[in-house]
């Protein structure tokens, strides 16, 4: 087993894991994908390791809520996108790239949720 695939089946993806996946999406950015948005290019990563690495059927699913006043988060599905757009461009990933069909956005607004009528 490679040595790349040793660190993406431990879980430690690496810069040049990372770059392994950039190249993958076709991303031009010259980003550092183990930078400000690792937490997002680490998911992106082992959806391309359980897909292209193990053949696994994986799927991402991306949870954002909106109107969660507590965490001063973004109110509406509006500004969750226009944020998305922001990083997406800075990582240098189209909005139709190799994994793309395979990654879902779900946004749930906290303030139509049973807890939050509770309170």
């Amino acid at each position: 087993m490679k040595q790349e695939s040793r660190d993406f089946s431990r879980g430690r993806f690496n810069r040049d894991s990372l770059e392994e996946v950039k190249d993958y999406v076709h991303s031009a950015s010259k980003a550092d994908w183990a930078g400000y948005f690792y937490q997002y290019t680490n998911r992106l990563a082992h959806l391309y390791f359980l897909r292209e690495k193990l053949g696994a059927d994986a799927y991402l699913v991306f949870v954002y809520f909106v109107g969660d006043a507590a965490m001063h988060g973004p109110r509406s599905r509006d500004e969750w996108e226009s944020a998305l757009t922001v990083m997406k461009r800075y990582l240098g990933i189209d909005k139709k790239h190799r994994l793309s069909k395979y990654m879902l956005d779900v946004f749930v607004d906290v303030r139509d949720s049973i807890y939050h009528s509770a309170i």
